[in-house]
């Protein structure tokens, strides 16, 4: 069984494929360094909750979607 940290990585590199959405990018728009995205990105570290909810918004899914409780976006 994956881990919400694995699910979570997946997912945000998924969506930002999808988008067409750069680490550079949406580290500018959610407003961490390029780095701290890269972690994420690689599943090293789970962001906090603001900046959980920020990439919600900006790709328009739910929060759950992104922590792996549900598959409905």
């Amino acid at each position: 069984m994956k881990t919400t940290r694995e699910i979570f990585c997946e997912r945000l590199n998924l969506l930002m494929a999808k988008n067409k959405v750069s680490c550079s990018q949406l580290a500018k728009i959610v407003g961490v360094d390029r780095r701290t995205m890269k972690r994420w990105m690689i599943g090293k570290t789970l962001p906090n909750a603001l900046y959980a909810i920020k990439i919600r918004n900006y790709f328009e899914v739910r929060l759950d979607y992104l922590l792996g409780l549900t598959d409905k976006k």
